[in-house]
């Protein structure tokens, strides 16, 4: 189906996920990037390891030569050196690119990007996208920049190829909302409508098929009373 301004007709709200002033659920992806920055470093370092088996080697051997005598060995390790300490910045803002130029595929608009303390986003409030379609969304910045860096990898500079490692260590890290909002959706029905506001998702489903989805109430903090609000 078509991105849309309006949902189809005979459908129902299902469910939604709230980011904004939702603590717990925010302080929980924010927490679980750390291992998750761990485990992404390991599993390029094992991958570059198989595309690029002298890389390593290369770097720590540029590494123990770079202040030298030789210009074109230190002037690589300024650049190195500011690479990583600009990529949180770097991945951030070609991470939300990505979402956002996946997001103008497929509605033809330019997307909402902002940033709110615990987390940074693009959207696209007022248009309805396919399941797929959202996927593909949620995804692309994992996928695409993943890819990316390990085509990069023979081909640039030892020094280079790890900052570009890194970069993508910490863009997978910080994929952990992304991976929880499309593990929500994947297990809604194929029929299902999601529009992406900056504060959170909601899913559309069509009525039919609405009765028989349960009602979950989690990603919220309890009210004062015994009541929860439902997604």
């Amino acid at each position: 189906m078509r991105a849309s301004r309006t949902p189809p007709d005979g459908y129902v709200q299902a469910g939604s996920v709230t980011l904004r002033g939702n603590r717990r659920l925010l302080l929980w992806m924010n927490v679980t990037s750390v291992p998750g920055l761990i485990i992404a470093g390991y599993g390029f370092a094992a991958l570059a390891s198989v595309i690029r088996p002298e890389l390593f080697d290369d770097f720590i051997s540029w590494l123990s030569t770079s202040w030298s005598s030789s210009a074109p060995a230190s002037m690589t390790f300024i650049v190195a050196l500011f690479g990583l300490l600009l990529m949180p910045f770097v991945v951030l803002v070609l991470h939300e690119a990505v979402h956002g130029l996946a997001f103008w595929l497929y509605t033809g608009t330019r997307p909402e990007f902002g940033y709110r303390g615990w987390y940074a986003y693009a959207a696209a409030p007022g248009w309805y996208l396919g399941r797929n379609q959202y996927l593909v969304v949620g995804l692309a910045p994992l996928v695409g920049i993943s890819v990316t860096a390990i085509v990069l990898v023979p081909a640039l500079p030892a020094p280079l190829a790890i900052v570009v490692l890194f970069g993508a260590a910490l863009n997978a890290a910080s994929a952990t909302g992304d991976l929880y909002l499309c593990a929500r959706i994947i297990t809604t029905p194929a029929a299902a409508v999601i529009e992406d506001r900056h504060d959170g998702i909601t899913w559309l489903v069509p009525v039919a098929v609405a009765s028989r989805i349960p009602v979950r109430r989690v990603d919220r903090k309890p009210e004062r009373t015994s009541r929860r609000k439902s997604l």
